[in-house]
């Protein structure tokens, strides 16, 4: 059987690709803007989705719970 380890080298700490960091090494950092609406889907994966806790058009404040989980 093949062994990377019998080599005497092995795959170091993951893929490492270019950064490209130059093209904007020299801007400055910027805040987004908010938007006014906003979609976040509540079924992401093959589960239940989740039920909403507020209604399509409500105004929501940060870290206003907007939904429930309805099981896994």
């Amino acid at each position: 059987m093949f062994n990377l380890f019998s080599l005497g080298q092995s795959f170091s700490h993951g893929v490492h690709p270019p950064h490209h960091k130059e093209q904007t090494e020299d801007l400055p950092i910027q805040r987004v803007p908010f938007v006014s609406r906003y979609v976040m889907p509540l079924g992401q994966h093959i589960g239940i989705p989740a039920e909403p806790v507020v209604k399509v058009g409500d105004t929501v404040q940060r870290g206003q719970l907007i939904a429930r989980p309805n099981g896994f």
